[in-house]
Formats: C-alpha cells, sequence, structure tokens
C-alpha cells in the first residue's frame, strides 16, 4: 500500500548511508605511489606543543591561534580563529608577549609563503599535510596566512560618489585540502600557524 511516505526500512538505509558517505568523504586519502617528502620521519616532536622540521630547520606550532594544546588528548583544543591579515600579524605579538610571560620561546613570527608551502604533503588530500605533526582545521575552506604580500592590488571609487579611490590588498596564503596557494583579500578571514627558528626558506 503506498501511502506517499518513505518505508521506514528505506529511510533509515537512506540515512545510514548518507552518513557513512560523509564520513568516508571527511577522511584523509594519499596516494602511495607518489612519494612523499613529508613522511613521519621527517619531523621530531619537541614533547611540548611544537615540533622541529629536520629538513628545514624550522619548529612549528602543532595548533593554530585560537587552539590550545592538550598534552593528555594530543590533540589541539578548542576552535582555531579567523582573522584579517593585519589581525593575524597582530596576534604574533599578543602570543610572542604571553610566550616572554611564562619564559617560553618568544620568536614566533607568520611563515612565508615558502614556508607555509613547505608543509603540504602533495600526494595527500583532504587535509594535504601530515595530520601526525600538522593538526588541521577541518573545513573544504580551510586557508591559512603567509606573511607574503601578492603584487595584486585592485581599487574602485568609493560608492558614496565622494571620489575617494579605495584599494584592496592580496595576501598569500595556503588552503589546505588539496595544499594549494593563491591570493586573497587582506580583509577576509583566514586561519594563523605560527614558526620560529629563522627565515630558513627566503620568500
Amino acid at each position: 500500500m503506498d501511502d506517499g511516505k518513505t518505508p521506514l526500512g528505506l529511510a533509515v538505509g537512506v540515512a545510514f548511508l548518507f552518513c557513512f558517505t560523509q564520513v568516508v568523504s571527511a577522511a584523509q586519502t594519499c596516494n602511495s605511489f607518489i612519494p612523499s617528502a613529508n613522511n613521519a620521519f621527517r619531523y621530531s616532536d619537541l614533547g611540548d606543543s611544537s615540533f622541529l622540521d629536520n629538513q628545514t630547520g624550522l619548529i612549528w606550532q602543532k595548533c593554530s591561534i585560537g587552539q590550545n594544546w592538550n598534552l593528555g588528548t594530543s590533540q589541539c583544543d578548542d576552535s582555531a580563529d579567523e582573522m584579517t591579515w593585519s589581525q593575524a600579524l597582530q596576534s604574533v605579538v599578543d602570543f610572542n608577549q604571553k610566550q616572554a610571560n611564562l619564559g617560553a620561546a618568544s620568536d614566533w613570527y607568520l611563515p612565508n609563503i615558502k614556508e607555509l608551502f613547505s608543509t603540504t604533503s602533495l600526494n595527500c588530500d583532504n587535509p594535504a599535510l601530515n595530520e601526525l605533526y600538522f593538526q588541521p582545521v577541518y573545513s573544504p575552506t580551510a586557508i591559512y596566512w603567509s606573511s607574503t604580500p601578492h603584487l595584486s592590488v585592485t581599487g574602485s571609487l568609493a560608492v558614496n560618489g565622494s571620489g575617494q579611490y579605495t584599494t584592496t590588498r592580496f595576501i598569500w596564503g595556503m588552503e589546505i585540502k588539496h595544499g594549494s596557494i593563491g591570493p586573497y583579500k587582506a580583509d577576509s578571514t583566514q586561519h594563523v600557524r605560527l614558526v620560529r627558528n629563522g627565515m630558513s626558506l627566503m620568500p
């Protein structure tokens, strides 16, 4: 008898399939036929909230700004902040001040685009990062700021007709899902991960 309603068994089956599909699509996938330079042997855990890249000499924060490293669970707690580029630069100052007050290293900085891109695992997708060390922000649109300005600048007359010319600045950033880099408006909001130990990969 067709009463216009979906049979219970079919509804449950469809719901299960949908949930299963969502879980699978959210998992990282890697191509074993493509060699990766970002294997586990490349990094050394420093036993705190940071780790060393043995290839570049850079020391990275495991968590993004806004998150806190939980030693008990070996995970990043809380949510990663999203901020404009100017806010990202200020977050470096604030973080270093907090570190100095704790007597910890206070020479962290926003990575340049080459340093940021060096974190990618191009044989992997969703995210294109070594998840054992780089705790990712699980979002299809997650992008991280670099310190490297892009050459592009756009300009336009103010909407109010005052004749004032305004410009929009672009900054290089990296999208972690595919490891792709590109220019993003400086007033857009993205994520931040800090690094230290010198500018080993100059922009």
